[in-house]
């Protein structure tokens, strides 16, 4: 028996992958793969919206509890942004599957800081420092989640691209936005293992990682990132890295 609210996921997921990869008569690499990602998809994100419900208003109940500990409010009101962040996230992508998109003016530098905040804590564990120290508020018009998202991802791959490194290790990240007349560069930085030169167009390949099996990742990160910055920003994407001196991964963004 064929459910009505499957095949429309089905449709819908399938609607994302024409506006993704366009109406091409012979499929793209890795399409294969996308839709036997998709088949799944949707009914995991709507199956993820219930428990993160009840995660939010746990979280809620504990920030009203009048818990004294400053650590471990601190502790709440990061549970509590993630919370908010990954709502949003969920929306961003029920959004997409339904061809609904939502631009507005909002402020790249406080959604890096947020990115920062919420990457803190992994970051921590690592032994990393990310640096970030904006001069002044800076404004791009677009969906403001995807822009996070983006962000965090990359900063993300910063962090982890310490992970062989000795503990006592320094180990920076840093993040720097600026504007001109007519555009907006972002960039970020890490001293870490680097990249060789022949795999910086395949790192932007869906399902291509250099991650470990064991780690769980798909390999979806750095391509979803190159799509939203030329689709959703009409912006460009490159990468600069040297083994064992780290990568510089800039983003130029046209500010209309």
């Amino acid at each position: 028996m064929i459910y009505p609210e499957n095949t429309t996921r089905r449709n819908q997921f399938g609607s994302f992958l024409r506006r993704l990869f366009g109406s091409a008569d012979t499929p793209p690499p890795h399409f294969s793969k996308f839709a036997e990602f998709g088949k799944g998809a949707s009914g995991i994100i709507h199956d993820l919206s219930n428990p993160l419900t009840v995660l939010s208003l746990s979280i809620e109940q504990l920030r009203n509890a009048g818990i004294e500990n400053r650590k471990a409010r601190k502790y709440i009101e990061t549970a509590e942004r993630a919370s908010r962040k990954m709502k949003l996230f969920l929306s961003d992508v029920k959004r997409q599957l339904s061809d609904k998109e939502t631009k507005k003016r909002f402020d790249a530098s406080f959604e890096i800081k947020g990115a920062i905040k919420l990457l803190r804590s992994i970051a921590r564990e690592s032994k990393v420092k990310i640096k970030f120290r904006p001069n002044q508020a800076v404004f791009l018009c677009g969906d403001q989640v995807k822009f996070w998202r983006v962000v965090s991802n990359i900063i993300s791959n910063a962090v982890d691209s310490y992970a062989d490194f000795p503990p006592n290790q320094n180990k920076l990240v840093i993040v720097r936005i600026k504007k001109d007349r007519k555009t907006v560069r972002l960039s970020v930085r890490d001293f870490g293992c680097g990249i060789p030169k022949h795999l910086h167009k395949a790192i932007f390949e869906p399902f291509y990682t250099t991650k470990q099996k064991h780690e769980g990742v798909a390999g979806l990160g750095l391509s979803i990132v190159k799509n939203i910055i030329e689709n959703d920003f009409a912006g460009k994407i490159k990468v600069e890295s040297i083994p064992g001196r780290g990568s510089t991964f800039t983003f130029v963004i046209p500010k209309n």
